[in-house]
């Protein structure tokens, strides 16, 4: 059996920098490019190891661990909504909402990433495809707002849960495996 103590310490080191990378964030009471940009990171690494954990760890196909995430994205947005009234990325203002925000993105980096490799694998679509596929999902919500006036930040929600899996198919293009 192989020596598997460099990704232990890898799968533990992940929440925690995410939690700090949080932390520094959400402290602060503006915007400050390098707490902001940090924390994108973080939640980026996080997000994606989650995903890959449940499939490559525990065996869970990419079908069921997109829909759990899609469950845990829903399970932040109903209460942020109802909570703080909006979802808007305008009036991520409170430390409350600050969190509402952070998770939202956490959930959608893990469901991208499941969904991304769904797409890829499970679909049996390929890189290409899967990166064309996505792209057009992404046009959606553009087509949405601009024809149909869908509201602004449904729109710019349901972009960016598309950004996510196409950003990685398109920039890995191999198995995460």
């Amino acid at each position: 059996m192989g020596d598997n103590s460099g990704r232990a310490s890898e799968l533990s080191a992940a929440p925690l920098s995410f939690c700090v990378a949080l932390i520094v964030q959400v402290r602060r009471g503006r915007y400050v490019a390098w707490a902001y940009w940090l924390a994108v990171v973080m939640v980026g690494m996080f997000g994606t190891m989650a995903a890959d954990v449940l499939h490559v760890g525990f065996g869970v196909p990419y079908t069921v661990s997109s829909g759990l995430y899609a469950v845990g994205l829903a399970a932040v947005f109903l209460p942020w909504r109802r909570v703080g009234g909006t979802l808007s990325i305008h009036l991520v203002d409170t430390v409350r909402r600050k969190l509402f925000y952070w998770a939202a993105v956490a959930a959608t980096f893990a469901m991208g990433t499941a969904l991304g490799e769904f797409t890829a694998y499970t679909a049996h679509l390929g890189f290409f495809a899967s990166v064309v596929l996505l792209a057009a999902l992404i046009l959606v919500p553009a087509v949405g707002y601009t024809r149909y006036g869908w509201k602004p930040v449904f729109s710019f929600w349901f972009a960016y849960i598309g950004t996510v899996p196409w950003v990685r198919r398109s920039r890995t293009g191999s198995p995460s495996r």
